[in-house]
Order: C-alpha cells, then structure tokens, then sequence
C-alpha cells in the first residue's frame, strides 16, 4: 500500500495526487488518496472525446490540476476490524488540511451507495449528499 501511495503521487503529473497510510505497528491499516477535481475542465474538453481534445487536454492536464477549485477524495478505505478507532478521521483531516494547503474550496467523492461504509462516515464527519446516482447490479451466474 505504501509503494503504491507513493508511486502514484510521484507520477500523477506535476504532484496532483497525494496520499496517506495509517499503521498500527508495521501493518498498513487505512489509507486515502485525494487529487485535484478537473471535472469542470474536462467536461470543457468534451470529455477528450475526439483526437484533438484528447491531445489539447493532455497537453493542460498539469496546468488545470494546479488551477483546480476544487478537490477529490478518489480511494480510501479502514479495515473493518479497524474502524471506530478515528483513524479515518484522521486521514480524512490530513487530507482537508491537504485540500485547504492547495486553495481547494471543497472536496468531493463518490459516487458512493448511501448504505455503504463511506457514505456512512463521510456523513458522520459533516459531508452531505450532492447529487444521486442509480448505482445498477447484475449477478452473474
């Protein structure tokens, strides 16, 4: 988990991505990986639809990353048998902390089933429900 935290910050693209590990002795026990929102920018691009908006975007993609309003909490994750000891509290505080350090006005996730484990917490700790989606299921037999 730790290399992998690392490895995606030092290659996300002028350091837009940014990432903790909490441990309980040497064992990794949670961790969050935040980076800049570029929705609104890519939707501006259509999505990178079309060969020359996929190329103009991957040209700005660093320069828009840095002129972000905004942030996203994009994986994160406490063991169960860890949970209610505060250590998402405490990831999701270093990375506001993170978000208020790089001008971000506010941090997003999801989209997220309400009854999920995240959904949960991130409303325990004050966040709220923005938009809904319709999250479909299918078993495969």
């Amino acid at each position: 988990v730790d290399f992998l935290l690392g490895w995606y910050t030092a290659h996300s693209g002028a350091g837009s991505l940014r990432g903790w590990v909490a441990h309980i002795g040497e064992r990794p026990v949670g961790y969050l990986l935040t980076g800049p929102d570029v929705g609104p920018s890519l939707k501006t691009f259509g999505g990178g639809r079309g060969l020359l908006r996929r190329a103009l975007y991957a040209q700005l993609r660093g320069r828009l990353a840095r002129r972000a309003r905004r942030g996203r909490l994009l994986l994160g994750g406490v063991l169960p048998e860890h949970r209610g000891q505060g250590i998402g509290k405490r990831l999701l505080d270093a990375a506001l902390e993170h978000a208020r350090e790089a001008g971000w006005d506010s941090v997003t996730a999801g989209p997220l089933a309400r009854s999920s484990p995240g959904a949960q917490f991130l409303e325990a700790q004050g966040a709220r429900a923005g938009q809904r989606f319709q999250l479909f299921h299918r078993d495969i037999v």
